[in-house]
C-alpha cells in the first residue's frame, strides 16, 4: 500500500473522531468550575493530625451485572475487575485463530493471576505460548513471561513431582522469551528463571541453577533482593553436593549481607551442615560495616560495642570499630555519638579525613561551638590551607547563627577576597543579619552590580528588604515619620522591577509578597492558562483502543511498537503497553531530529531492569529504513504526532504528552505544568488533607512526571522516594513493600502525599519547611531552624531559605514553591499568598 494512501486515510481529522474528539481538536471553552482546585497556600491550617492509616482506591463503580455492554472486557481488567472480566469474556468469544482470540487468551491470563487461579492462566495460555508468532508486531515474550509466572505459581501449590514438571515448563518458556527481539523485560525474566530453577530439585538442577544465579548476580548486582539471590545460590551448591563450596558460599552470605534475612537463614544453614558459625575480629568488622548497609543499626553498634570494650580487642582493631561505631551512629542520626568516637580518636592523631568526618558530626549534633574551635585552630596554618579554613569558619560560624563571629572572622580575610564572589555578597548579607540595614542595603547595591544574574537578582531583593527595614526601624526610634520615605519609595521600585521582570520566579514571587505586606498592590498576576486538553475529560478505553489501532495500522510498519503496545492495551495490560507507547514517541523524536539531547536521568522508561546492572546503557531505538519515507511524506509526521500526542494522553503519559506539543500550543509553563495522574494524585492529597498542587510542584521538581526515573542515589518514581524511606513509610501504613513497586504511580503517590502530610505536620504546616524536608531531609531542616532560631529577631522564611546550607535543597526549595505557585495560577485562579514569618516550632513525628 502506498504511503500517500496511508497518511490520506488517517488524516488528522480522523485521528480526532477516533478518539471522540476528546483530545484537544477542537477544545471546549475553560470554564472556572471546570478548572477549580484547592487554592495553594504556604501556610496551611492543619486542624488535626493527618491519619496514618493508608488511602485506599475508591471501589470499581458497578458490577459486571451492571457494566453497560460497551465495556470491554480487557477495559474492565485495566480498571482492576478481574473477575467482572472473565465474566465478559464468556460473552465476547471470538474466532480461534485470530488476533482477537490470541488477545483475549492474554487477558483472560492475566485476570486469573490476579484472582490468584494460575491454573487458569496456564490453560488459557498453553496454545499461544506454543505458537510463533513475529515479535516485531505481536509481544510474544510478554505471552510466554505471563504463561511462565503461571505455571510457577501452580508448582507452589503442586506436589513435588509434579511442581518441578510445571517449573521446567516455566523455565523453557523464559528461555524461549529472553531470546526474543524486542525485549523489554528481559531482567526480570532472567531473575524469575533463575528462581525455578534454585526450587526444582535434583543435582542436575541445582547446577542449572548456580550457574543461572551467578550469571544474574554478575549482571544485577543492584538488584532489590541481591543477598536473596545469593542465598539461592549458596543453597544449590549444597544440593549439588560440593558441601565445603556451600559453606564458603553462606559464610560469605552471612558476613556481606549481614542485617538481612538472607544472613539469619545462612547461619542457620550453616548450622544444619554442622558448622555452626565464629566469626573472627575481621569478620566482625565486615559484619558490622554490611549490617550498615542493610539498615540495621542495633546489630551494627552491638558488634561494634563488643569489639570496642572487649579487653582482648588489639588497640589498633578497637580504633577501626570506634571509627565504623562512629559511622553507624552517624547513619542512625545519632550524631552526638559519632562525635564523641571520633573525639577519641581524634586526640590521639588529628588526620585531616578524620577532622572532616568530626566536623561533620559536630555539626549535625548543632555542637557548632565546638566546630567553630577546630575550624579557627586550622586558620593559623600558613598558605592556602589556612585561608581555606578561614573560609570554612567563616560558614560554619553562619550556619551555626553565631553572625558576630561571622563577621569578626570575614574582617581577617583580605580585602579583594571580600570584593568577589562569596566574600561580596558575605559582607552584605551578615550585616543585613545583624541589623545594620543601611549599610546592608549599600553592599547590596555594591553587590548587584558585581554578581552573575541569579545572584544579583537576590542582591536586588534583599537590598529592597533592607531598605524596607532600615525604614521600619527609623520610623520605630522616632527618626521618621508615618509618611513615604525615601528609602520605602526605592525599595517600592526595586519590588515592582522584581515582579515586572520574573513574575512567576522565585524573586518575583518574594518581592509581590512583600509589597502586599506593605499594602501595596503589586499590579494583577501574570496570564497563564492550562492547556486546552486539561478541560477535557480523559479519553474511555474504547476511544483509546480505537486511537491505537489506527496508528497501529498506519504506521505499524514503520514503528512495530505500535503494533506491540495496541495488542498489549486491546489486553488491558495497560503498563505493557504504556512502555510500548514510550518507545514509539522517543523513536518518532529520533525520526523526525525532535530529540533535543542534553542531559537524560537513569530510567526504566524502555526496558526493566536497567536500575539493576552496574552501569546504565539505554537501548537504541532501531526503526526499519523504509521508515525514513514517513519524513519526506507531507503531512505525515504532523498526523503522527497528534496520534501519539492523543494516546499520551488517554495512557497518562504526562513527560511524553509535554514534549509532544509544540510551542504553539501554549507557553512552557502551561504545557510543562498538566495534573499528571489526577485521579490517583487528587485523591490521595485529598485523604491527606492538603492541596494537590503540592504534589504536582514536587513531581514536576523531582522527574518531570517520569515514573521510572532513578536518581544517582537510587531514589525511585515520578515524586522521588529512596527505597529505605519507602519502606518505613509502608511499614507504618502496613502495607507490603517492593522497590520496583515505587515505580507504579498509586504506590509512589500514596506514600509520597503520606510523607509529605507527616512533614507538613512536623513543621506545623509550613509547605517551603516541607519542601525542604523532602529534599534534604526533616532531621536537617529540624537542626537548622533550631540554630537559626537562637536569635533575637524572629526568623523570616525568605532569609531562611537563603541560609539553607546545602545548595541543592535551597535551590530545590526555591524551584518548587516556583512551580507551586504557577499550578495555584492556572487551576486555582490566583498566587499563592506565604506567610514570611517561620514558626519555629517542629513535632517528633518523623525525622527519615
Amino acid at each position: 500500500m502506498a504511503l500517500a494512501s496511508r497518511t490520506k486515510r488517517m488524516s488528522a481529522l480522523t485521528l480526532c473522531m477516533a478518539t471522540g474528539a476528546l483530545l484537544a481538536c477542537r477544545p471546549a471553552a475553560l470554564t472556572p468550575e471546570a478548572e477549580r482546585v484547592h487554592r495553594g497556600v504556604n501556610q496551611i491550617p492543619l486542624t488535626a493530625r493527618p491519619p496514618a492509616a493508608a488511602t485506599q482506591a475508591p471501589p470499581p463503580a458497578a458490577a459486571l451485572t451492571q457494566a453497560p455492554a460497551e465495556v470491554s472486557a480487557a477495559a474492565l481488567l485495566a480498571r482492576g475487575e478481574p473477575e467482572a472480566a472473565l465474566a465478559r469474556l464468556a460473552l465476547e468469544p471470538a474466532p480461534a485463530g485470530s488476533l482477537q482470540f490470541a488477545v483475549q487468551r492474554l487477558t483472560k491470563a492475566r485476570a486469573a493471576r490476579e484472582l490468584g487461579r494460575p491454573a487458569e492462566a496456564v490453560q488459557a495460555l498453553a496454545e499461544l505460548a506454543a505458537e510463533k508468532r513475529p515479535a516485531r508486531t505481536w509481544p510474544h515474550e510478554v505471552v510466554l513471561h505471563e504463561y511462565a509466572q503461571a505455571l510457577v505459581e501452580a508448582a507452589a501449590s503442586a506436589p513435588g513431582a509434579e511442581a518441578d514438571a510445571l517449573r521446567k515448563q516455566a523455565v523453557a518458556a523464559w528461555e524461549r522469551a529472553i531470546d526474543h527481539e524486542p525485549v523489554r523485560n528481559a531482567a526480570p525474566m532472567r531473575v524469575a528463571r533463575a528462581r525455578a530453577l534454585a526450587a526444582i530439585e535434583g543435582q542436575a538442577a541445582a547446577r542449572r541453577a548456580v550457574k543461572a544465579l551467578t550469571e544474574v548476580l554478575r549482571d544485577y548486582p543492584e538488584h532489590p533482593d541481591v543477598a536473596g539471590l545469593e542465598l539461592l545460590r549458596a543453597q544449590a551448591i549444597a544440593r549439588e553436593g560440593k558441601t565445603a563450596d556451600a559453606v564458603k558460599a553462606l559464610r560469605s552470605v552471612a558476613i556481606w549481607r549481614a542485617g538481612t534475612e538472607a544472613a539469619v537463614a545462612a547461619e542457620a544453614a550453616l548450622a544444619e551442615l554442622g558448622r555452626p558459625v565464629r566469626y573472627t575480629v575481621a569478620e566482625q568488622l565486615d559484619r558490622a560495616a554490611a549490617a550498615r548497609r542493610s539498615r540495621d543499626m542495633t546489630l551494627s553498634r552491638r558488634v561494634l560495642t563488643d569489639l570496642v570494650e572487649d579487653s582482648k580487642t588489639p588497640g589498633h582493631v578497637r580504633e577501626v570499630a570506634l571509627r565504623s561505631r562512629a559511622a553507624t551512629a552517624s547513619r542512625a542520626h545519632d550524631y552526638g555519638a559519632c562525635a564523641d568516637d571520633l573525639w577519641v580518636l581524634y586526640k590521639k592523631s588529628a588526620s585531616a579525613d578524620l577532622r572532616g568526618d568530626l566536623l561533620r558530626c559536630l555539626d549535625k549534633a548543632g555542637r557548632y561551638d565546638e566546630a567553630l574551635a577546630i575550624w579557627t585552630e586550622q586558620v593559623g596554618r600558613k598558605g592556602g590551607a589556612g585561608r581555606a579554613a578561614l573560609w570554612e569558619a567563616i560558614r560554619q560560624a553562619i550556619r551555626g547563627g553565631r553572625y558576630e563571629k561571622a563577621r569578626e572572622l570575614l574582617g581577617r580575610t583580605p580585602a579583594k577576597e571580600r570584593q568577589r564572589g562569596e566574600g561580596l555578597w558575605l559582607d552584605a548579607w551578615l550585616d543585613f543579619r545583624l541589623g545594620d540595614f543601611d549599610a546592608a542595603a549599600a553592599a547590596f547595591a555594591s553587590a548587584e552590580r558585581r554578581l552573575p544574574a541569579e545572584q544579583a537578582r537576590a542582591a536586588r531583593y534583599f537590598r529592597a528588604r533592607a531598605l524596607l527595614a532600615a525604614g521600619a526601624g527609623a520610623r520605630a526610634t522616632g527618626e521618621a515619620g508615618e509618611e513615604q520615605t525615601p528609602d520605602r519609595g526605592e525599595a517600592e521600585r526595586l519590588l515592582r522591577q522584581l515582579v515586572s521582570e520574573d513574575p512567576l520566579g522565585y524573586y518575583g514571587l518574594q518581592a509581590r509578597q512583600r509589597l502586599l505586606d506593605i499594602g501595596v498592590d503589586p499590579g494583577p498576576a501574570p496570564a497563564l492558562a492550562p492547556v486546552p486538553a486539561e478541560s477535557n475529560p480523559p479519553p474511555d478505553f474504547a476511544a483509546t483502543r480505537a486511537t491505537f489501532e489506527a496508528l497501529a495500522g498506519e504506521f505499524g510498519w514503520a514503528f512495530p511498537a505500535l503494533a506491540r503496545g495496541a495488542a498489549l492495551h486491546a489486553a488491558g495490560l495497560l503498563e505493557e503497553a504504556r512502555r510500548e507507547l514510550r518507545v514509539a514517541v522517543d523513536a518518532y523524536e529520533a525520526l523526525y531530529g525532535l530529540d533535543r539531547g542534553g542531559w537524560v536521568p537513569r530510567h526504566e522508561d524502555l526496558v526493566v531492569g536497567l536500575s539493576w546492572k552496574s552501569t546504565w546503557k539505554q537501548p537504541r531505538l532501531g526503526l526499519p529504513k523504509e521508515a525514513r519515507k514517513l519524513v519526506r511524506e507531507r503531512g505525515a509526521g504532523e498526523t503522527l504526532r497528534e496520534g501519539l500526542f492523543a494516546l499520551t494522553w488517554a495512557l497518562d503519559e504526562p513527560y511524553r504528552r509535554s514534549r509532544l506539543m509544540p510551542p504553539t500550543a501554549g507557553p512552557y509553563k502551561a504545557r510543562w505544568h498538566p495534573r499528571a495522574f489526577r485521579e490517583t494524585v487528587e485523591r490521595e492529597a485529598t485523604a491527606r488533607a492538603f492541596d494537590p498542587t503540592h504534589l504536582w510542584a514536587l513531581m514536576y521538581t523531582e522527574s518531570r512526571f517520569r515514573r521510572h526515573v532513578v536518581s544517582s542515589s537510587g531514589a525511585r518514581g515520578a515524586i522521588q522516594i529512596m527505597p529505605w524511606t519507602g519502606q518505613q513509610l509502608a511499614a507504618r501504613l502496613g502495607e507490603p513493600f517492593d522497590v520496583d513497586a515505587l515505580f507504579e504511580e498509586e504506590h509512589n503517590v500514596r506514600l509520597s502525599a503520606y510523607y509529605f502530610a507527616e512533614l507538613l505536620h512536623k513543621f506545623h504546616g509550613q509547605a517551603a519547611l516541607a519542601y525542604a524536608s523532602y529534599n534534604g531531609g526533616p532531621f536537617n531542616v529540624a537542626r537548622w531552624l533550631a540554630a537559626k532560631g537562637s536569635t533575637a529577631a524572629p526568623l523570616e522564611l525568605d532569609v531562611f531559605i537563603a541560609e539553607i546550607p546545602f545548595r541543592e535543597t535551597a535551590n530545590y526549595t526555591r524551584r518548587v514553591l516556583e512551580v507551586q505557585a504557577a499550578y495555584a495560577l492556572m487551576y486555582g485562579g490566583s498566587l499563592p499568598r506565604w506567610e514570611n514569618t517561620v514558626d519555629l516550632r517542629v513535632e517528633d513525628n518523623i525525622d527519615f
